[in-house]
């Protein structure tokens, strides 16, 4: 379902802006996950699209998603959260030309 967002703009220009909110739900709907990383158990709450993406980018990579997990804690400066780490990892996935060779 669209839903349509009509500003005072658009009625003045006769025309109006469609914005489809259908999988939005998913977008914000949180996961919390347990695993071990670097020699610590860690739970962590990502939202279900990012864990979705880590999976897909772990499988393309041929580790595991707490190899890729490890991996993104190994790498993060001591200032970002390893929440932050993993969802800026997924959004580089997605922004990236070559997804299918991850």
């Amino acid at each position: 379902m669209a839903y349509v967002l009509d500003t005072e703009r658009d009625r003045r220009d006769a025309s109006s802006t469609r914005l489809d909110v259908e999988g939005l739900a998913g977008w914000a709907a949180i996961t919390e996950r347990s695993m071990r990383v670097s020699g610590r158990r860690v739970r962590l709450r990502l939202e279900t699209l990012i864990w979705e993406t880590l999976e897909l980018k772990s499988r393309g990579e041929g580790i595991t998603l707490t190899a890729l997990c490890q991996r993104a804690d190994q790498e993060r400066g001591s200032d970002v959260s390893l929440a932050s780490a993993l969802r800026n990892l997924a959004l580089d996935f997605h922004r990236s030309d070559d997804r299918g060779q991850h």
